[in-house]
């Protein structure tokens, strides 16, 4: 076995002042960076957070409403895979609206959303 010295702190003379400089420098910028975000949000008031509510509760209730549905009137299997699913179409749509890009990653992401989802239709 090898014998284990213990160093003492004279022992071991680092210089960390190029390091202090960096981390200075690094949350200099990070806090010019964080001002500049803090400039551009701004809170809602209690009227916006409301009228953007009565936007969303709607579709939030169809949405549900048409998920227990189909529950009530399919299998659980038939509806985990066209929930699982709806992320292609979603990408697609807002492909085709000219929202989204499609890039590599994208692709991977639906490729692999498929490749589960075949898989969870073999295990049945």
């Amino acid at each position: 076995m090898e014998s284990q010295a213990i160093l003492t702190k004279k022992d071991i003379e680092l210089d960390f002042s190029a390091q202090e400089e960096e981390q200075s420098l690094i949350s200099q910028i990070r806090d010019e960076v964080g001002a500049e975000v803090l400039k551009e949000r701004r809170s809602f008031t209690t009227k916006e957070i409301i009228k953007h509510v009565f936007y969303l509760a709607p579709i939030w209730f169809v949405t549900e409403y048409l998920s227990n549905a189909a529950l009530a009137r399919t299998s659980v299997a038939s509806t985990t895979v066209l929930s699982s699913t709806s992320g292609l179409f979603n990408l697609f749509a807002s492909v085709l609206l000219l929202q989204d890009s499609l890039n590599m990653a994208k692709v991977l992401d639906l490729k692999h959303q498929a490749s589960s989802t075949y898989l969870y239709l073999l295990d049945l």
